[in-house]
């Protein structure tokens, strides 16, 4: 999954004599193909707080159709849920464009700040408890300690592990830890790890390969 989130007022792109949100919602599902569209039977209040939020539709880019998961509208900005962040960034300039030519959204003042979420599962060929030093002995503690209430004695391996910042020092949208977590299901002979970042997913990539090569030199 990669999402790409733009933080922006809305009236600063809003047109000048104002938006009929059914009109511009049905709209956005034709162009899009959205299976779920925001529900107009509840308060508009309702919808204001919570998001206008589009689900399940396609888009074609260069002869190759673009899933879209979800989209979100918010008082504050967007969110765009593809399979991967760069077809979310694909998705949302497409948008721009199409919505200031069709229904005469202005351009932004300044260019919002883009915020990104990947998503991905990885299978390591090496240990991943190669990250944690004295691993063998941390596990050993583990072991023994869980046979007082485990009946059965089976072995310890690691379960997930994350690395983040210090939020109280970041502005903005808080970033999510990096994290790795064992997929669920997955038994220990397979290295089979769920993991999340506030990254586009390249990068994201791109740092499990790192962490990846790093277990190699361990």
């Amino acid at each position: 999954m990669g999402r790409m989130i733009a933080l922006f007022p809305s009236e600063e792109i809003r047109p000048q004599n104002g938006l009929y949100i059914p009109r511009s919602a049905k709209a956005v599902q034709q162009r899009y193909g959205f299976v779920s569209t925001p529900d107009f039977s509840r308060p508009l209040e309702e919808l204001d707080r919570e998001g206008y939020k589009f689900a399940h539709g396609q888009f074609e880019h260069d002869g190759k159709e673009i899933l879209i998961g979800e989209f979100g509208f918010f008082s504050d900005g967007i969110s765009v849920t593809c399979l991967d962040t760069a077809l979310s960034d694909l998705v949302w300039n497409d948008l721009l464009a199409w919505a200031q030519n069709t229904l005469g959204m202005r351009a932004f003042i300044r260019e919002p700040r883009r915020y990104y979420r990947s998503q991905v599962v990885v299978e390591f060929d090496q240990k991943l408890a190669g990250l944690v030093a004295n691993f063998a002995a941390i596990a050993t503690i583990v072991q023994n300690a869980m046979t007082e209430t485990v009946a059965h004695r089976q072995p310890i391996d690691l379960f997930s592990i994350a690395f983040g910042m210090d939020v109280t020092k970041i502005p903005g949208l808080t970033p999510v830890p990096f994290t790795l977590e064992r997929k669920v299901g997955a038994p220990f002979e397979f290295e089979r790890f769920f993991s999340q970042a506030s990254l586009p997913t390249r990068v994201h990539i791109e740092a499990l390969r790192a962490i990846e090569a790093s277990l190699s030199t361990t």
